[in-house]
């Protein structure tokens, strides 16, 4: 039935084919090619390299019946074309696609092409084949040739509008820029643009590159060129340049290509402006100008009023009336100033001379520069004339003041200084001063000249001159004299000047009868027992001093002072009764005489002395002789202190502590010498308690040769050493004195004793320990290298050096470094601005801060005193299975305040309750599924060891931002040991995205936290953890099918065709569509679906029968963790009634049957393979819109 029925419609097909084709050989052509445009994809025309050129024919329908589906096809395309769509289906005026045409009407048809690279610029020929369906003739078409034209490249067209140097143009500028305007007059954009300038010879360098990008068609810029250099010899006018371009140009459809032109510009270099500059001042730099002025400068202050920058360089000076140092009248001085806008600047001239006898200076003055304006520089210079004129005057230097040094000469008299006063009212001083003083013939001598005094700016000078005798035929009154004076004039600059000044004046001699009415006096100012020192004096004496002090009280100097003394009562001798007091004695002068004086047989009382004092007079150069008498009264006292040697005190050295075992303990006492003579040969022993005894090495006894003096006082110390075995409490020693007391008439042995305590503290309250612990909290045993702080306080010791700990460990303890069971501990070194006496608290905070790695070896030498606090950090291994509380026994080792070696038990308490070495943080759940935004963590907190850990904080912190924690930190007061606490903390979903590429960016699909444990150990030590914890984030995917899609059955077949959505924000991976039917399915694979995207879907099931009134689809997909999902949808099926069959009767044969049957399947064939190549491509494009 079913073979039957196939051969029936194949000849039935056949048949009608044959028809169709006899009318079609015998059609006419029915198209014409009414436009052709070939344009590039930017609407320009094609050049070489063309990519997705537009191919645009319209073409007119004459036939007469309607065409349905007319499509047209490129044939013979040339070699430089590739057609991108070698068929098109027809399109009205708007572009829109035509399903039939009349008669009459215009068809467009739209080809996309390529043009190779290497396509000749000319016309080229194709063909074009419009193929079409008539209502009776079938399949028809039309072959038409057309033309198009590939367009030769733009060359690059360039135009100089304007060049120029910036920001100026003159001769020798310096770092100045050109600048050429350019137009691209050409069709293309240009790129790139590589520029060569070649300079002409006045400009250095001679050529330049310079690259531009993105000159538009029509657009202007410039070609700008720095750093260049005008020679200075460049004459101004105007100046070729010349550029060459190198261009890589691209057309509005993106073909790049290059292409070279050479152009060139006219610049001009102007004249050199002249410099604006103003002097302010200028002038002599000496205070005093004066004709003959040798070395002084010229100051000469300038203003710029040059917008730019002017560099003053050097200076030129030409002088008349003048010269240089090296006797030139022309100077070059360098001045390397800068100066910008309203600048002012000052220089000097300097080793100026002026000419004897000139009334004025000219001075011809250039100033060689270089101006910067705007970045660029160019050389300039100004002319100055200078005139200065020299004044002749007075100078203000005057005698005021003439005197002699004594206040008066007088006839007869020698050795006269005459004192000449020299006022300088000028602002220089006078150096090198040469004073000659001229006096008339009653003098001697009648000339004395004074050489190298200096007088200074505003200030007066006493020249004297001494040695001057007045003759004895002199009378009194004034003589006439003179002096002249030589000297440099030396002015602020250094400059100077030798002048000559003379002045007369008059010298006064006076009357002798004026002196009669001076009369000298000397007077006893004070006199006392001791020699220049009063001391204590007691009868018995035999060389008591007495010292008597002289005051001369008068006018004038005396001289020769001698001093006699004359006891008055007949129990004093004077040893010497003639004392020469001074040689010379000034006004207010003192002098002092010392009498020695025998009291062997004196009684205690007042002394009576006579006092006779002769002296010479020295005044106004004569000298005159003087006698005077007075009687003194001394007291002469009895001895108040009593009889005997005495012990005044007794103690330990500084009151330091001595205790059981210290070594060279010092014991310290003093005597006092009560008798009233000094006493001689003292021997002195101190006798010590039982267990006391004088340290090895020490005297027993110490002697005294003396004398010691009546009321002297001496302190001995004896070092000690005291028995370990002795118990704290007072002891009784003896110290025993033998000495021999000197008298006038012979001496006397004399012995006492006194008794003596020595005091023993208890050591065992020297020192303290008040603080101790480990100091990065308790250990978990067992465990190495734990450093245990130990911290006492000095209470008594004066200063402790070195202190050192040896202790011995208890089991299960042992030294870090050694492995050993006992320790030798130094304290730990202070650091910068920690003392001795550092506070607890701040030596406590210092350790637990932040020990050096070398805290536990020896520090440097250390001293403490009493209250410091010392440190030691024992570094210890703890065995497992130690006891919570163990004892460390030892002594602690120190030199003490006697410089001994102390040693002192100690036991110190080691307590360990250990600590948990690590607290666990895993993730419950590695996934956070979002509702709303908002979704849970859940934190497993750990203690695997069997420690608890007290007041623990967890805090939770993103690192990846796409799923922040609310209330992230959350608080456990105790975490037992061996247990574990849940936390579960809301998060909020954040989407953010990450970049992947350019433009592309992808949102993480994964959450990242740090989970950060802070909490206490059983001591209190604060530790912190930091855990990296990580979940996955359940992807947001939501795939919809699309309402419009259907299912239709028709003859056996079962069509579904669909569309899928993806609405979430993920992308589903490995999407598969399932269609079931009954026991029949079929799927097909889509692929991966972006987030916002759709893809459309075609599924068939072939030879079933219609069972049910719908179908099911299931949808499969993948998220990026390979989680599968799917959903389920029921469509409905619409049953499509086949369309009947169409049987055209056969026409009698023209054409043998077995020719017409492969001649009409061949063509058959071809036909159908076009057209089907055509719709497939169709349906393509259709679906891609």
């Amino acid at each position: 039935m079913n073979k039957a029925f196939i051969t029936i419609s194949l000849v039935t097909l056949i048949l009608t084919s044959i028809l169709n084709t006899l009318v079609f050989f015998g059609d006419s052509q029915e198209w014409v090619i009414e436009n052709v445009s070939f344009k590039s994809s930017a609407n320009t025309p094609v050049y070489p390299g063309s990519r997705g050129a537009q191919l645009v024919l319209e073409a007119r329908y004459n036939g007469v019946l309607n065409a349905t589906s007319p499509i047209a096809c490129l044939s013979g395309i040339p070699e430089a074309f590739t057609a991108l769509s070698k068929c098109s289906i027809s399109y009205d005026g708007e572009n829109k696609p035509l399903t039939q045409i009349g008669a009459g009407e215009i068809a467009r048809f739209i080809f996309s092409l390529d043009v190779d690279r290497n396509a000749q610029p000319g016309l080229y020929e194709m063909g074009v084949n419009i193929t079409y369906y008539t209502t009776e003739g079938g399949l028809q078409y039309s072959l038409l040739p057309i033309t198009v034209e590939i367009i030769e490249l733009p060359p690059l067209e360039i135009t100089t509008e304007a060049a120029y140097f910036t920001p100026y143009a003159y001769p020798g500028a310096n770092n100045v820029g050109l600048a050429v305007k350019i137009r691209n007059n050409g069709s293309t954009s240009i790129l790139v643009l590589d520029a060569s300038v070649s300079f002409p010879d006045l400009v250095t360098p001679s050529s330049a590159n310079v690259s531009l990008a993105g000159i538009q068609p029509g657009e202007s810029a410039t070609i700008y060129v720095q750093g260049l250099t005008i020679s200075p010899h460049a004459q101004p006018g105007e100046y070729l340049i010349s550029i060459r371009l190198n261009a890589t140009l691209t057309t509005p459809d993106g073909i790049r290509y290059s292409s070279s032109t050479t152009v060139q510009a006219t610049v001009s270099v102007y004249e050199s402006p002249g410099i604006n500059l103003e002097i302010l001042d200028y002038g002599f730099t000496a205070d005093t100008v004066l004709s003959g002025l040798n070395n002084t400068n010229i100051y000469v202050t300038i203003q710029s009023y040059e917008s730019g920058v002017v560099s003053i360089i050097y200076y030129r000076a030409e002088i008349f009336n003048a010269f240089f140092q090296n006797k030139s009248q022309v100077k070059i001085g360098e001045l390397n100033a800068v100066l910008n806008y309203l600048d002012t600047y000052s220089f000097l001239v300097d080793g100026v001379s002026i000419v004897e006898g000139s009334d004025s200076v000219l001075v011809l003055l250039t100033l060689n520069s270089q101006v910067s304006r705007e970045g660029a520089t160019f050389p300039s210079s100004i002319n100055i004339t200078l005139y200065m004129p020299v004044a002749s005057r007075v100078l203000s230097i005057n005698v005021s003041r003439v005197e002699w040094a004594s206040v008066n000469a007088y006839p007869s008299s020698t050795g006269n200084t005459l004192v000449v006063s020299v006022l300088n009212l000028e602002s220089f001083n006078l150096r090198d001063v040469t004073a000659t003083l001229n006096l008339p013939s009653v003098f001697y001598p009648q000339t004395i000249t004074v050489y190298n005094a200096v007088i200074n700016a505003y200030s007066a000078l006493e020249i004297s001159f001494p040695g001057i005798a007045v003759s004895s035929t002199a009378q009194p009154g004034r003589y006439p004299a003179e002096i002249t004076i030589h000297g440099f004039i030396v002015n602020n600059d250094g400059s100077t000047c030798l002048v000559t000044l003379v002045f007369n004046i008059e010298v006064v001699i006076s009357d002798l009868d004026q002196l009669n009415q001076f009369t000298p006096e000397l007077k006893i100012l004070d006199y006392y027992w001791g020699d220049g020192t009063p001391i204590h004096v007691y009868p018995g004496n035999s060389r008591a001093p007495l010292t008597i002090t002289l005051q001369n009280i008068g006018l004038f100097s005396v001289s020769d002072v001698v001093v006699s003394l004359e006891p008055v009562d007949s129990d004093v001798t004077v040893l010497n009764t003639r004392v020469f007091c001074s040689l010379g004695l000034n006004p207010g002068g003192v002098c002092s005489a010392v009498f020695y004086i025998d009291l062997s047989n004196s009684i205690p009382g007042n002394k009576e002395f006579v006092v006779n004092v002769t002296y010479y007079v020295n005044a106004f150069n004569t000298a005159v002789f003087f006698e005077t008498t007075r009687t003194i009264s001394v007291t002469l006292p009895s001895h108040p202190a009593g009889e005997g040697v005495v012990l005044a005190e007794y103690r330990w050295l500084n009151n330091y502590p001595a205790y059981p075992g210290s070594e060279k303990a010092s014991y310290f006492f003093s005597i006092v010498n009560l008798e009233a003579y000094p006493v001689y040969s003292m021997w002195i022993e101190l006798k010590t308690p039982e267990g006391v005894k004088i340290s090895q090495g020490y005297p027993q006894r110490i002697y005294v040769a003396g004398p010691v003096q009546s009321l002297q006082t001496l302190s001995y110390s004896i070092p000690l050493d005291i028995s370990g075995n002795l118990t704290p409490g007072v002891y009784s020693g003896l110290i025993v004195i033998e000495y021999y007391l000197q008298t006038m008439g012979g001496g006397v042995r004399k012995t006492v004793s006194f008794p003596v305590e020595l005091f023993i503290q208890d050591a065992s309250s020297a020192f303290s320990l008040i603080s101790y612990g480990w100091l990065s909290g308790e250990p978990s045993p067992p465990t190495k290298g734990v450093k245990y702080m130990l911290i006492f306080r000095n209470e008594n010791i004066p200063t402790m050096t070195n202190p050192m700990l040896k202790l011995q460990l208890p089991q299960g303890i042992t030294d870090a470094a050694t492995g050993e069971a006992s320790t030798n501990v130094t304290p730990i070194t202070m650091p910068g601005g920690l003392s001795g006496t550092t506070s607890l608290a701040q030596l406590v905070q210092y350790i637990t801060g932040g020990l050096p790695g070398s805290a536990g070896l020896p520090g440097q030498s250390s001293s403490y005193g009493k209250g410091d606090i010392i440190a030691f950090i024992l570094n210890l291994n703890v065995e497992a299975g130690v006891r919570d509380r163990l004892q460390i026994t030892g002594t602690i080792e120190f030199v003490d305040h006697w410089g001994s070696t102390y040693r002192q038990p100690v036991s110190i308490p080691l307590i360990i309750r250990g600590s948990p070495v690590l607290i666990e943080v895993n993730v419950t759940s590695p996934l956070i599924v979002f509702n709303n935004g908002t979704g849970m963590l859940e934190l497993e907190i750990n203690n695997p060891s069997s420690y608890s850990a007290y007041e623990v904080y967890v805090a939770l912190t993103p690192l990846t931002g796409n799923a922040v924690p609310q209330g992230n930190v959350k608080y456990v007061p105790v975490l037992p040991g061996n247990t574990r606490q849940i936390l579960r903390y809301e998060v909020v979903y954040n989407p953010v995205s990450i970049s992947v590429g350019a433009g592309v960016s992808a949102t993480p699909s994964s959450a990242a936290f740090t989970v950060t444990l802070i909490y206490k150990d059983p001591s209190g030590y604060v530790k912190m953890l930091n855990n990296t914890v990580a979940a996955v984030i359940k992807p947001f995917i939501e795939l919809q099918v699309a309402d419009e899609t259907n299912a239709k059955y028709s003859d056996g077949v079962l069509t579904v065709n669909g569309l899928l959505y993806n609405v979430g924000v993920s992308q589903a991976r490995s999407v598969m569509v399932f269609l079931k039917y009954g026991d029949k399915e079929v799927k097909t694979l889509m692929g991966d679906l972006d987030p916002g995207s759709q893809s459309p879907f075609r599924l068939e099931i072939r030879n079933i029968g219609l069972t049910n009134e719908t179908c099911t689809l299931i949808v499969s997909y993948r998220d990026n963790f390979n989680v599968e999902y799917s959903i389920t949808k029921e469509v409905s099926i619409t049953v499509i009634q086949p369309s009947p069959t169409l049987t055209t009767p056969p026409t009698p044969a023209q054409i043998p049957y077995i020719v017409i049957i492969a001649i009409i399947s061949l063509f058959l064939v071809g036909v159908f393979m076009l057209i089907y190549r055509l719709l497939s491509k169709y349906k393509i494009s259709m679906v891609e819109r």
